[in-house]
């Protein structure tokens, strides 16, 4: 069952919130549990809310170790939530995401993971289906290079995006995408659906942009 916070148009599921859970009766924990397993980043998102790849923000050099974020699993999984979602910075520049989430998936708890999709390549994405991973969100905030890149602060970020994407889908991993509506982007979201439509992926979130003081 979906939220009330979803379309469905042309076979492409639009939704502004996760898939809505039903089964509170059998419920033990929380309903998601959502993990930033690193503050890294490889691109500097002009909308990024939480200073992403800044070490005068982060301590990108004392983040949890691998031994630490076992430790974590393991509190996590005795909290027993019904999804857990890894976000970042960026996922995919955490070396030991797939022990994670493999730690996690063992015990029955679905995780998903988000991206930028930018260093993602086969080898990558079948280790994280090998994993458990069970749903990966790739960020697409444009129709086009021109936009997306801008947004994105990275030449090329939107080819490697829909690469992505491709690859996700060719080995049969759930695949969504996330867009970020603003200014910038907004009046070609037409043209976005269209342009997802061509893809594999069938399932496109929309996420707030939060405005924050400074």
């Amino acid at each position: 069952m979906l939220g009330d916070n979803t379309n469905i148009t042309n076979n492409v599921t639009i939704t502004t919130e996760v898939p809505f859970f039903n089964n509170y009766e059998q419920l033990s924990g929380p309903i998601m549990i959502s993990w930033d397993v690193t503050n890294a980043c490889n691109l500097k998102c002009l909308h990024c809310f939480n200073n992403s790849a800044d070490n005068s923000v982060h301590a990108l050099n004392n983040e949890l170790n691998t031994e630490e974020a076992m430790v974590l699993c393991d509190q996590i999984i005795e909290l027993n939530p019904a999804n857990v979602c890894l976000c970042g910075g960026e996922t995919l520049l955490r070396k030991d995401l797939s022990l994670i989430i493999k730690k996690i998936t063992s015990k029955n708890i679905p995780v998903a993971i988000v991206t930028n999709g930018y260093l993602l390549d086969k080898i990558k994405a079948l280790e994280l289906k090998d994993a458990g991973v069970k749903t990966i969100q790739v960020s697409i905030d444009g129709s086009n290079p021109q936009t997306h890149d801008i947004f994105r602060n990275k030449k090329g970020s939107f080819k490697k995006a829909l690469n992505a994407v491709k690859i996700l889908s060719d080995i049969k991993v759930r695949t969504c995408v996330s867009f970020c509506p603003n200014k910038m982007n907004i009046r070609e979201f037409g043209d976005y659906v269209d342009m997802i439509m061509k893809t594999p992926c069938r399932e496109i979130r929309i996420m707030p942009l939060l405005p924050l003081k400074t």
